[in-house]
């Protein structure tokens, strides 16, 4: 799941970033092949520290079996034949899980530093459009921050709560009672 929230909120961003620099007149970068390039590594590489994270943090399938029947007995069998994923260890998923909330906060927070700026920038070129213009930009502006908000309000948050209640173990998520 945090894969498809990233590059998600990763294309809104780069979206975001394009509207602002159109408005400022200089879309060099976003039409140059340097900058398709970037862009294309950027979003390869991305994933890359969470994708060392999980690596790091799943167990071989003995492994985590073994730990949860020596430490959960009563959930082995759930978790032999349901489990969707074998990180195993309180701190290691903790691990995995920072790392990934991090990314999406970074990206978030990129977003919101972007939107900021498309909203002033848009109010001192009001002057240099004309009504109906600057109606049709505000417009875009405006479906692009709709864009930016619905997966934040229905993807991220809930993750990043999900991910805050691993770590802080909120709800007896670990099965310790």
């Amino acid at each position: 799941m945090h894969f498809t929230i990233s590059y998600v909120s990763v294309s809104l961003f780069i979206g975001l970033l394009y509207r602002y620099w159109a408005l400022k007149g200089n879309l060099w970068f976003f039409h140059s092949a340097r900058g398709i390039a970037i862009i294309a590594t950027g979003n390869l590489l991305y994933p890359i520290p969470v994708t060392i994270a999980l690596i790091i943090s799943v167990s071989s399938t003995e492994q985590t079996h073994y730990y949860i029947k020596t430490k959960y007995p009563a959930y082995y069998d759930m978790f032999v034949n349901n489990c969707c994923h074998a990180i195993s260890e309180p701190l290691k998923m903790i691990i995995y899980a920072s790392v990934a909330t991090l990314q999406m906060i970074i990206v978030a927070m990129g977003s919101i530093i972007v939107i900021y700026k498309i909203n002033c920038l848009m109010t001192e070129k009001k002057a240099n459009f004309t009504k109906k213009t600057y109606d049709l930009h505000r417009q875009l502006i405006y479906s692009l921050w709709v864009q930016a908000f619905l997966p934040t309000c229905f993807l991220f948050i809930p993750a990043i709560i999900g991910v805050l209640m691993i770590i802080n173990a909120w709800g007896n998520l670990r099965g310790n009672y």
